[in-house]
C-alpha cells in the first residue's frame, strides 16, 4: 500500500529551527515508530538501504534565511508517505493515540500538539495508475524541497529524466510486487524518448547536522516523443505517479526530494 498522510500541528512554545530541520522530524519519527528494545533499522530500512517512507520539513511559516521562527499558538504541518503497511500502521497508531490524549509531541525540544490527521492519498502498486497518466506528451514535476542524486560518490545537482527515473525505478522495483518490476531495456527506451524543454529552478543549501547540502527546487516541465508506445507512457505514468511516495533523489527521508507531478 502506498499512503500520504499529513499533521496539522500548533506550536505550544516559541522557538527556532533551521532550515532542513527533518532531522529533527525523523527523531519524532522514529520514537513514534520503534517498539521499546526494537532497533529502528529493522522496520524503517531495506536491507539495501532504501527507505519505506520520506517525510517533510516542519512547513506553514516561510523561512528567513536559515531559520524557521516558532510562534506559540501558530500552526505548522509535516507530510509523511509510507511505503509499507506496517510501517505505516504503526506510525497512525502512534499519533492518533497521541491527538486523542491530546498530548504533546516534541521536534527539537519543542511542543506541539497535534490539531489534525489527514490522510491525503491511498494507492497500492497494482492500481497507482489511476492517479493519473501522461497525456499531450508532456508532464511537470514540481521538486518541493532541494533535490539531488548521490551517484558513483558526486552529487549532481540538475533533473535529468535519467537519474529522476532511476531512482524511481530503484526504489519500485525493490518494493512492488513481483511481475511489476520495470526492466532496464524498457527504462532505456523511455529515457531516450523523454527530455527536459524548460525548468524554473533554484539552488538552495541546508544543514543535516554539521554538513552543508545543495539541491535544486523549483519545476522542470519534460516532453515526450510521438514514437513512445503505449505501453511505455504507462510506465513512465507509474513511476511518476510513485514519485509522490517515494520522492525524488537522495535523502528523501531526511525531507530532500519531496516531488509533485502535473500532467498539464
Amino acid at each position: 500500500m502506498l499512503i500520504g498522510i499529513s499533521l496539522q500541528l500548533e506550536a505550544i512554545v516559541d522557538g527556532v529551527l533551521t532550515y532542513g530541520n527533518a532531522i529533527h522530524i525523523n527523531d519524532l519519527f522514529i520514537s513514534l515508530v520503534r517498539g521499546e528494545d526494537e532497533k529502528p533499522e529493522s522496520i524503517l530500512y531495506s536491507d539495501t538501504g532504501f527507505e519505506f517512507y520520506t517525510l517533510s520539513f516542519l512547513m506553514g511559516k516561510k523561512p528567513i534565511g536559515d531559520k524557521l521562527e516558532i510562534k506559540e499558538g501558530e500552526g505548522y504541518r509535516i507530510k509523511f508517505t509510507f511505503m509499507q503497511d506496517e510501517l505505516f500502521k504503526r506510525f497512525y497508531n502512534a499519533v492518533i493515540t497521541y491527538y486523542r490524549a491530546e498530548r504533546t509531541i516534541s521536534i527539537a525540544d519543542m511542543e506541539f500538539t497535534i490539531k489534525k490527521i489527514r490522510i491525503d492519498k491511498v494507492f497500492d502498486f497494482e492500481t497507482i495508475l489511476n492517479a493519473g497518466r501522461v497525456n499531450n506528451g508532456e508532464f511537470r514535476l514540481i521538486f518541493l524541497s532541494p533535490t539531488n542524486f548521490k551517484l558513483n560518490g558526486r552529487y549532481h545537482m540538475l533533473p535529468d529524466i535519467q537519474y529522476v527515473l532511476k531512482s524511481y525505478a530503484n526504489k519500485w522495483n525493490f518494493l512492488c510486487p513481483r511481475g511489476l518490476e520495470v526492466t532496464e531495456d524498457r527504462l532505456e527506451k523511455i529515457y531516450s524518448a523523454c527530455f527536459a524543454d524548460k525548468y524554473r529552478l533554484n539552488i538552495e543549501f541546508f544543514c543535516i547536522e554539521d554538513t552543508r547540502i545543495a539541491g535544486f527546487k523549483g519545476q522542470c516541465h519534460y516532453k515526450v516523443k510521438e514514437e513512445m508506445e503505449e505501453e511505455g507512457i504507462d510506465t513512465l505514468s507509474m513511476l511518476l505517479n510513485f514519485s509522490i511516495f517515494g520522492g525524488t533523489g537522495y535523502k528523501t527521508a531526511l525531507g530532500m526530494g519531496q516531488t509533485m507531478v502535473r500532467y498539464r
